[in-house]
């Protein structure tokens, strides 16, 4: 962003000190996203596979190694989201 044109007519950026008096905000991150959505999705997505993988390995025991499988990716959904809530919106 451009101030406005000073006394000589040459327009020259707005600091970031500037810009932070002048709009209440922080400096720009530049080059870096917040990863907290990244983060967020691969704590769902671990935790449903964690919970196959535990459903499967007890339903192997038990010869019901699929339908534990899924019942176990389901209870990894709902703790996923739960460990993301505890995580990034309880905080």
């Amino acid at each position: 962003m451009l101030a406005p044109l000073a006394a000589g007519g040459v327009a020259r950026p707005i600091s970031d000190s500037r810009r932070r008096r002048i709009t209440g905000q922080k400096g720009v991150n530049r080059g870096r996203g917040d990863a907290s959505g990244l983060s967020a999705g691969l704590t769902i997505v671990a935790a449903i596979l964690v919970g196959t993988g535990i459903g499967y390995g007890l339903g192997s025991l038990l010869d019901a190694a699929i339908p534990v499988a899924l019942a176990g990716a389901a209870a990894g959904v709902v703790l996923g989201f739960y460990a993301v809530y505890v995580r990034f919106i309880r905080q």
